[in-house]
């Protein structure tokens, strides 16, 4: 699927601008997200065998795919299976004992969890953002309805509401853009709900709506700056250095010699796992919320924001004064 070509001048001479390739999910695609989206939110008030139960929305997918984990269980396991072959205890075991590798994990616990508190609270801000956005042009069609005239009142909730669809596709500019495009997402409500009349696109035909940043201001400065790339790249070191020590440390102190054991080599080996669900997951969680407008199915519900406003200013307008 291809933009429709358009012309630019420069210099006094028309210029041809190759028709730019729209990688964007379309609107049934988004749709589809969403409606994942909502059926997970769904999922928190369920028992905890049946959260258990999931895949989608979950951190197993990010601890299955991870090098990092897969990296730090063959690390573990490949010391047990040596020291299951040799009868001798290595000098090395002796030294490791003098060893406290949990002072590192104390350390990169702290900051994993402070980590996760910056994002969530990102997080909860830019949705408070978004519902904001839709309570004040609820309330700008609730004025208009009973303060202007009735075809200023609806030209002027059309715009409010064309400017709200406009606002995400215009993060596209910014940060890790956005999956919500012109062609997909504003002109599908645009037709459907008679936002802007012919005459209003074509005023606006000289804006590229995809790419100019014409975002809310809240939602934008949040998502222009990011947290620090410098503070997340010092969470991924700590984490690659840690959990192979962590692997090798508890590998080594899971027995050698006569004191080996298939059981405790099992045991250890799921302490290990864990904390690689622990570090890995908490990382994986941060990075997730760092960009709501997304296409990750733990993103906002955008299309239910919008949705909601549209019905419910529908219903305002067409809401008949005793």
């Amino acid at each position: 699927m291809t933009t429709a070509a358009s012309f630019a001048v420069a210099s006094g001479a028309d210029v041809f601008v190759e028709p730019i390739k729209e990688t964007r999910p379309d609107f049934k695609e988004l749709k589809a997200i969403e409606k994942q989206r909502r059926e997970i939110l769904l999922r928190a008030e369920l028992p905890f065998w049946r959260i258990l139960l999931f895949w989608s929305g979950t951190c197993l997918k990010e601890i299955a795919t991870d090098s990092l984990v897969w990296t730090t269980l063959i690390v573990y396991v490949g010391i047990r299976i040596y020291a299951n072959l040799v009868e001798c205890v290595p000098e090395s075991v002796t030294l490791l004992q003098k060893t406290n590798v949990g002072i590192l994990g104390g350390f990169l616990s702290f900051f994993l969890v402070l980590f996760v508190n910056q994002t969530n609270g990102r997080f909860l801000e830019m949705y408070g953002f978004s519902k904001a956005c839709s309570g004040r042009i609820q309330d700008v069609a609730g004025l208009a309805k009973v303060q202007l005239p009735i075809e200023v009142a609806d030209r002027l909730v059309r715009h409010f509401n064309a400017a709200h669809i406009a606002g995400y596709v215009g993060l596209n500019a910014i940060g890790q853009g956005s999956p919500y495009s012109k062609a997909y997402f504003f002109d599908h409500y645009n037709e459907e709900a008679k936002l802007l009349t012919p005459q209003e696109m074509q005023a606006l035909s000289h804006h590229d709506m995809d790419h100019s940043g014409l975002s809310m201001d809240g939602m934008y400065d949040y998502t222009d700056q990011p947290p620090h790339f410098f503070y997340i790249h010092f969470l991924v070191l700590l984490s690659a250095l840690y959990l192979p020590l962590f692997a090798i440390d508890t590998a080594y102190a899971a027995g050698w010699g006569a004191e080996k054991s298939v059981g405790l080599d099992i045991l250890q080996g799921l302490i290990v796992f864990l904390q690689c669900v622990f570090v890995v997951g908490l990382r994986s969680l941060a990075t997730n919320m760092i960009d709501p407008y997304g296409d990750d199915l733990e993103d906002l519900s955008v299309i239910n924001y919008v949705e909601g406003t549209l019905e419910i200013c529908s219903i305002i307008m067409n809401a008949k004064q005793e």
